[in-house]
């Protein structure tokens, strides 16, 4: 792997591994038992070779060898996005001068509109001020003519009942005599004249011309009404169109206006974004990633894919105190999520983001964007981060970047979003304060991205071998977490091996002093049968005795009853001896089961994370012993016992031993005399007859017990090539890790 270029590497690895375990599958055992732990052990290795190939080939697939890419990873509202967006708009990057040129252009036509807006709402402010003022002046006319009226229909009222009231006279007088009456038709009588002249000036008061008056007021009023109506409809048709045309235009502004991707929400970026640019002829891009906190599962294909794109993270923070170290039961901590994202990087910078969301905040700073404490505590945090990520940290940088964005951005009073309308308000309160150049100044920003951009010693500098080396770095990493995943392997298949090897050397020490106690029972054994035939035998021939039996007699009835005690002893300590080997193999059997046991609750008790479970191998141990008759072997060694013990020979000894002792009584004739003679041959021949089988059944136990302990012997080998099955397994684990070593060596 010396001679490589760019993606040759993962193809390279990859061919590597693939070796690697065909070599672990090379040179099996022979050892059914050994074979197949081996098998077992390249089976999990073998899986970790899997998880190695599919990493590998995600980081291929996401790897870039051409542009630097800096990912900003961080806390969710650390102000990533803000910080890039500010970047964006300082560092001139492709796709943002484009917009801002558009926003130049969309800003003029919504101005515009807005004026235009602003000139019909203010001329239709006029036409009904204007209306006002003439219907407040109509409505004043109409008052008083209404007055005026009301005074002549008045007294016209009361003239029409003083008509009444001389109309009444003149009826009387004109019933009241004849001449009356003659007068009255005539009209004559004094109250028909004042009547006719009352009547007559009534004519010349009608309210005809007030009336006719206030029609003409009225129907101006109306007029005047209508007129100002179609105005208004006129106007508002304007307006309504206008406003259209100004939502039209505030989606194309706010398309191209600065922030879109900033959000005032927590979790506002979902997705990773990705920026190019250009400076000092150096191509690089910025990630903007999610934010680990949060609805994080949401993201964290996303952010893991970003992170192995990166060839530097610039590691984002609202807060200059030290990390938390530890999670809670379900979360992860955020040490444990940088460590396990970040490690794997070439280059991670700390950058302390300082919120600082209002101009007042900024004012009382008085140009020192940091404070003494916060400045102890970001050097604690990155001492701490130093000695976390190792050799991937590199340092830590400051900004402000809210009120940078403010600074630099195209921002307006938005009829629709709540958030432009937010930092136009934002941006004027500031510039109230501060000039754009002082906001820039004071929030560091500037010095940032000249940090970051610099041919020479900044963070783009040397980009293509910070490409190379990250990249290969990515590899290497994953190798190192597989090897460990291997080590943590062998770790575990090391303990749990000394664990069974332990239990298993506990149980051949029972099973080997299993053959003591078998001993000592056999020895016991022989004492009561021989024991039990002394006594019946001494019994059995008494009784003949005191029968008054002669010497021939008594040779015949010594000889058939001790042939038959012989037969019984015989039997009795076949079976004896059966018993005991059966409870030997009842014992061999109980201490193999208590190994198997003690090994199973161990490793259950010491339950890992590796699906190892050796245990499971153990339980058919047991078995494998039965399989191959070691047990079965012992306990048929009973089926020859008789003829081991009892060759034919062994009663002819004994009968002639019986035969030479009987000459010497032959001539004694009194009863008594003879009697106490038979008691004492009888004695001294059993005596002899027990001393005989003792030796016998010394002689041939010690053949009986070297081959119990030749079968005991084979169980032991059996549970010995189990434990060296184990540890000789260990070797495909040490053997892994070796080659991964060797790869991540040539890397």
């Amino acid at each position: 792997m010396e001679n490589f270029n760019g993606r040759e590497i993962y193809s390279s690895v990859e061919n590597s591994l693939d070796d690697l375990l065909a070599t672990l599958k090379v040179d099996l055992s022979d050892n059914q038992d050994i074979k197949s732990l081996q098998e077992k052990a390249i089976g999990n290795i073998s899986k970790n070779k899997q998880d190695l190939s599919d990493l590998i080939k995600e980081l291929e697939k996401n790897s870039d060898w051409n542009t630097f890419t800096i990912a900003f990873y961080g806390e969710t509202n650390a102000g990533k996005s803000t910080t890039i967006e500010a970047l964006r708009i300082l560092l001139n990057e492709k796709t943002k001068v484009k917009q801002r040129e558009q926003y130049k252009k969309q800003a003029v036509a919504f101005e515009s509109a807005m004026q235009e807006k602003n000139r019909i709402e203010e001329e239709k402010n006029q036409v009904t001020e204007v209306f006002k003022n003439k219907e407040r002046i109509l409505q004043s006319e109409l008052t008083e003519l209404s007055k005026q009226l009301g005074n002549v229909e008045g007294k016209i009222y009361a003239e029409k009942n003083k008509l009444s009231d001389l109309n009444y006279k003149i009826l009387m007088k004109m019933v009241s005599s004849n001449k009356n009456l003659l007068a009255a038709l005539f009209k004559k009588l004094p109250e028909q004249i004042e009547y006719r002249d009352l009547a007559d000036s009534l004519k010349g008061n009608e309210d005809g011309e007030l009336i006719a008056k206030i029609d003409d007021v009225e129907e101006t009023l109306q007029n005047e009404k209508l007129r100002n109506t179609e105005q208004l409809q006129q106007l508002e048709t304007e307006l309504n169109k206008i406003t259209e045309s100004i939502a039209d235009l505030d989606e194309k502004v706010k398309q191209y206006a600065d922030g879109a991707i900033i959000g005032l929400k927590q979790d506002f970026t979902r997705d990773v974004t990705s920026y190019e640019f250009t400076v000092n002829r150096q191509n690089f891009k910025l990630l903007d990633l999610p934010g680990i906190e949060g609805k994080e599962g949401l993201v964290k294909a996303q952010i893991e894919e970003a992170v192995q794109k990166a060839h530097a993270v610039i590691y984002m923070r609202k807060a200059a105190k030290k990390l938390q170290e530890a999670g809670g039961n379900d979360d992860t901590s955020e040490l444990d999520k940088i460590k396990k994202h970040l490690s794997q990087e070439q280059e991670v910078y700390l950058l302390y983001n300082k919120p600082i969301p209002s101009p007042g905040k900024l004012v009382a700073l008085k140009g020192k964007l940091l404070t003494s404490e916060e400045r102890e505590q970001l050097e604690a945090t990155s001492d701490f981060l130093m000695t976390e990520l190792e050799g991937a940290y590199k340092g830590y940088k400051v900004v402000s970047a809210y009120p940078a964005f403010l600074a630099l951005a195209n921002v307006y009073a938005s009829e629709e979003n709540e958030d432009m309308r937010k930092f136009y308000r934002n941006k004027n309160s500031f510039l109230k304060k501060f000039t754009e150049e002082e906001m820039l100044r004071e929030s560091k920003l500037q010095d940032f991205a000249n940090w970051m951009t610099d041919n020479k010693t900044g963070l783009i500098g040397d980009s293509q071998r910070k490409i190379k080396s990250a990249n290969i770095k990515k590899v290497r990493h994953a190798i190192e977490g597989a090897s460990s995943s291997v080590h943590t392997g062998f770790t575990e298949w090391d303990e749990q091996t000394k664990v069974i090897r332990k239990h298993l050397n506990h149980a051949t020490k029972d099973i080997k002093k299993q053959l003591d106690n078998f001993k000592l029972e056999v020895a016991t054994i022989k004492r009561v049968v021989i024991s039990n035939f002394r006594n019946e035998t001494r019994a059995e021939i008494d009784t003949e005795i005191e029968s008054d039996i002669n010497n021939k007699e008594f040779e015949g009835i010594l000889k058939e009853i001790s042939e038959k005690n012989i037969e019984s002893l015989q039997a009795e300590y076949a079976a004896r001896l059966e018993q005991q080997i059966v409870e030997l193999s009842k014992d061999i059997e109980k201490c193999i089961k208590k190994a198997t046991s003690s090994i199973q609750t161990e490793l259950d008790f010491r339950k890992s994370d590796m699906d190892l479970d050796l245990g499971k191998e153990l339980k058919n141990l047991t078995i494998n012993v039965k399989n191959k008759s070691y047990l079965g072997e012992t306990i048929g060694l009973v089926t020859s016992l008789v003829a081991l013990l009892f060759p034919g020979g062994m009663f002819i000894s004994i009968l002639s031993a019986i035969v030479s002792f009987g000459k010497l009584v032959w001539g004694f004739f009194d009863h008594s005399y003879r009697k106490s003679k038979q008691r004492e041959a009888r004695s001294e021949y059993i005596e002899k007859c027990c001393t005989e089988i003792d030796s016998t059944f010394d002689e041939k136990n010690e053949q009986l017990f070297e081959k119990v302990k030749e079968q005991l012997n084979k169980v032991c080998a059996t549970l010995y090539e189990k434990a060296r099955a184990f540890e000789i397994t260990k070797q495909k684990y040490i053997e892994t890790e070796e080659k991964l070593s060797k790869i991540v060596t040539n890397l």
